[in-house]
């Protein structure tokens, strides 16, 4: 949902009744919903999160009943640094889903990354553990912390962890999974490469793995004052490229080497790494900011079993054969010919692919000749797919267009580069058309 739907609520719903409560002025707004004060008869004042009408079509009404059905085992459930769930369900009144909870008048992390004393770090960390911990102690499992969906109170003392909205029960599948296909949940920037792609173990372990990677994530943005990755964010497939391949940099004083440390850890690209290097033990405070500080010995042993971690991710990231190579070409080959056969008919003549046997890499499509499209030699639009890691599933793609005919033979190195990262196939089909309309625009008369 956007700020200006969600300003439009304010005004729909201003003195509304919700349930048994009357809603009040907005608080936030996220993708899926929109949160207002609301209060009871008494005075009793809440947070009201009234959902999204338009992700209720897209995924169906039985979708988020259950979804606020999974929210709703945690009412009468306390825990410190837990936003506590009053109730909810549907209003008939006004066809909306809706969830109570209880309201906080802190600040959201997101907003004030730049504000939080690095002193106090360490205990937020160990106390947003320490509500992920419960929540696995009871078979649960967040999916989705990262810093929009923390609170701070008392001065940057205590941090509560918010929005249950795709918690996941263990070993139970997901709501959105259907056919076989699992789909993407949570939120891609804060998300480890395994949850990504949606290759996660389905066991509590596996899971575990996927809250250190988003601690992490938390624990980055703390030290370093800025988002994950903010840097990779536009375009989609820079930010995929990003969680796959790029190591964050976490870098402070010397006093917080343990917390520096174990940040570094959470964010190994590989889950079993991270649960090799880390257990629930490492968030305690006691153990993120030891009261008579870190010795020498501990500084050198953390040191080296994260280079050990380091240097197995590379290892195993170089393990690749011809046949992985092959296969990923054949993939992005496939996927790139079907794209070009989709791309608007209406605006491009008659499409037909040529023998490559002038560059084994290349795509040849040829477009008949047509003056009623502005080509009256015809078009050849020639790709290049350069695989550059087949297990990362990394590749380059470039063109180049030929009026009628292609003069000689193919020379690659001078084609035009369109597409450079980890394959993302609405990342590619995005810029596969505009290279292909790039050429056409070139050639036509």
């Amino acid at each position: 949902m956007d700020a200006v739907k969600a300003a439009q609520w304010e005004k729909d719903f201003a003195g509304k009744i919700i349930g048994n409560w009357c809603v009040g002025a907005l608080i936030d707004n996220g993708k899926s919903a929109a949160v207002f004060e609301a209060f009871a008869d008494d005075g009793q004042k809440v947070a009201l999160k009234i959902f999204d009408d338009e992700l209720i079509q897209r995924y169906g009404d039985r979708v988020q009943l259950a979804r606020i059905e999974r929210e709703l085992q945690l009412v009468g459930v306390h825990h410190p640094n837990m936003v506590a769930v009053i109730g909810g369900g549907f209003d008939h009144e006004s066809c909306n889903h809706y969830l109570v909870m209880e309201y906080l008048s802190g600040e959201n992390l997101k907003r004030v990354l730049d504000k939080v004393p690095l002193d106090k770090v360490p205990t937020l960390i160990s106390q947003l553990a320490s509500a992920a911990q419960f929540l696995e102690s009871r078979n649960l499992v967040h999916r989705d912390i990262k810093p929009e969906n923390i609170v701070l109170l008392d001065d940057y003392s205590r941090l509560v962890l918010l929005d249950f909205g795709v918690i996941k029960v263990v070993g139970e599948a997901g709501l959105t999974d259907g056919d076989g296909i699992q789909q993407f949940v949570g939120t891609l920037q804060y998300s480890s490469p395994e949850f990504l792609l949606r290759n996660e173990s389905h066991d509590i372990a596996g899971w575990r793995a996927l809250t250190f990677y988003q601690i992490g994530g938390v624990m980055h943005d703390l030290i370093m004052r800025r988002r994950l990755f903010e840097e990779s964010t536009i375009p989609y497939a820079r930010l995929v490229n990003a969680v796959q391949n790029e190591v964050p940099v976490i870098e402070g004083p010397e006093t917080l080497h343990r917390l520096i440390h174990v940040a570094r850890c959470c964010l190994l690209k590989k889950p079993e790494l991270r649960l090799g290097c880390l257990t629930w033990e490492d968030f305690s405070l006691e153990k993120l900011f030891p009261a008579e500080g870190v010795s020498a010995k501990q500084k050198v042993l953390d040191r080296l079993s994260f280079k050990r971690a380091q240097g197995l991710e590379r290892r195993e990231q170089r393990a690749e054969t011809e046949a992985d190579k092959n296969f990923f070409f054949g993939e992005a080959k496939d996927f790139i010919s079907v794209g070009i056969r989709n791309i608007r008919a209406d605006v491009l003549p008659p499409v037909s692919f040529l023998g490559n046997k002038k560059c084994s890499r290349c795509i040849v499509v040829k477009f008949a000749a047509s003056s009623d499209f502005g080509l009256d030699d015809g078009l050849v639009f020639v790709v290049h797919i350069l695989i550059r890691d087949a297990v990362e599933r990394a590749l380059t793609l470039s063109f180049e267009g030929f009026r009628d005919a292609i003069p000689g033979g193919i020379d690659c190195s001078g084609f035009e580069d369109f597409y450079d990262g980890v394959f993302d196939a609405g990342g590619v089909m995005s810029a596969l058309e505009d290279a292909l309309f790039k050429c056409v625009d070139k050639f036509q008369e």
